[in-house]
């Protein structure tokens, strides 16, 4: 008599590979099995001794879990992939292509993330938060196993059915402590975390969506981030018909890869120079899910060699001071009425560079300090986000600076000014 086991996918000992599928048309979970060289789908899978059925879940995850009918018969080339996921993406997202890249390498590591050392970790900052839910709904199309989820309920996370390899979209999510800690602990493959006279496994992929970067500097070293800004064109929106589609057409070529490349997963041969130790982990772990293309595992690098940058910007301190000073020049300088965050990063660039600093900021950079200056970019034109230098944003540009002590800097005051006139007369007075 064959022994019942209940899965949510297995490598056999033949090398022969089951995966959860859920057939057109059913309610039921069935079970792909991948010889090598086609697949085939049925409700339990014989082999040996041994009776595959599909796991059993609770019907509330049940029915929310996307799972692929089948497998596709084929997929294309993996850089053909990439690039067909990369113009869905930016078709939905007015993201520039260093933003569309992350979203794309998550993708493809989530389907492969039980293979890898490092879980897939998107950290996704929307000021607006119906972009960053578009986001994360398109991701649940893509990913694989994919549960959308509020984490209001932090406790509740635990408790999520981590058995089944998820994908975790979370949604509106503060970054408290419970929610910090799982996000840590659900990092590393292998390592077991203890609650509640338990030893949990909760290792997964996951994106996080908050309106502000991830202000812990563990966790914003161990996450891929992009920056949502205020789109720039009209988009097109995603419609339950478009979505279906979406889903019907690419859950069965991503469950193909998975089935094709599982067992050919691993950290390919990478100059990892300049990069820490942990994004050095988080390079070899995404480069070997984008399986037998080096072009695209090599990208990993200068893409994880900027976010660094940008991060350690970020920590530094004074460069609230910097945009500033930047902000100041640029109003002394005859600009007109508007101010592109790319020219005043050029103006800040300039700034550290002739105080012998070899850092720079990026536009999307200079955006968040001009947040945390208490500035909001909006829409210039087509030409990107900036601020609109009208009288009350000039005032509160000269009243930082003063209290900042940046005023009467030779170098920055200037003649004629009407606002540095004004403050003068305060400080006189």
């Amino acid at each position: 008599m064959s022994k019942r086991i209940a899965t949510a996918g297995e490598v056999l000992s033949n090398g022969y590979i089951l995966d959860l599928v859920r057939p057109n048309g059913s309610e039921r979970l069935g079970l792909v099995l991948w010889n090598k060289v086609k697949t085939a789908t049925a409700g339990q899978v014989g082999y040996k001794d041994k009776t595959y059925v599909p796991v059993e879940m609770d019907a509330s995850y049940r029915e929310a879990l996307l799972l692929p009918a089948g497998a596709a018969s084929g997929t294309p080339p993996t850089m053909e992939l990439f690039g067909d996921l990369s113009i869905l993406v930016s078709k939905y997202l007015d993201l520039p292509q260093p933003a569309v890249a992350p979203v794309v390498y998550f993708i493809f590591a989530s389907w492969l993330a039980d293979r890898i050392p490092v879980a897939p970790f998107l950290s996704i900052v929307s000021p607006d938060r119906a972009d960053g839910l578009l986001l994360l709904e398109l991701l649940s199309l893509l990913c694989r196993r994919p549960l959308l989820l509020t984490a209001d309920g932090p406790a509740d996370l635990w408790s999520l059915p981590f058995h089944l390899r998820p994908t975790l979209l979370l949604y509106g999510a503060g970054l408290t402590p419970p929610v910090r800690k799982f996000l840590l602990a659900s990092n590393a493959r292998g390592v077991l975390t203890p609650r509640k006279g338990k030893a949990l496994d909760l290792y997964c992929a996951k994106a996080f969506c908050s309106p502000e970067p991830l202000p812990d500097r563990a966790l914003a070293n161990s996450a891929l981030q992009i920056v949502l800004h205020p789109k720039r064109r009209e988009l097109p929106t995603l419609p339950a018909v478009e979505s279906r589609r979406i889903s019907e057409l690419y859950q069965p070529i991503l469950l193909r890869y998975r089935l094709s490349k599982l067992q050919s997963v691993q950290a390919p041969k990478l100059d990892l120079q300049g990069l820490t130790a942990q994004s050095q982990g988080i390079a070899r772990s995404l480069a070997a899910c984008v399986v037998d293309d080096e072009e695209l595992q090599s990208d990993i690098v200068p893409l994880l060699q900027r976010q660094e940058r940008e991060g350690q910007v970020d920590r530094s301190t004074g460069l609230e001071t910097v945009v500033l000073e930047a902000l100041l020049l640029n109003c002394h300088n005859g600009k007109g009425s508007t101010l592109r965050a790319a020219e005043l990063a050029e103006t800040v660039n300039s700034i550290l560079a002739a105080k012998g600093d070899s850092m720079k900021l990026s536009p999307e950079s200079v955006g968040w300090k001009l947040k945390v200056l208490g500035f909001r970019t909006e829409p210039i034109g087509a030409s990107g986000n900036g601020l609109w230098l009208l009288n009350e944003i000039r005032s509160k540009i000269h009243d930082l600076a003063l209290e900042n002590g940046l005023l009467l800097d030779a170098q920055i005051s200037a003649d004629g000014c009407p606002q540095c006139a004004r403050l003068r007369e305060t400080v006189r007075s």
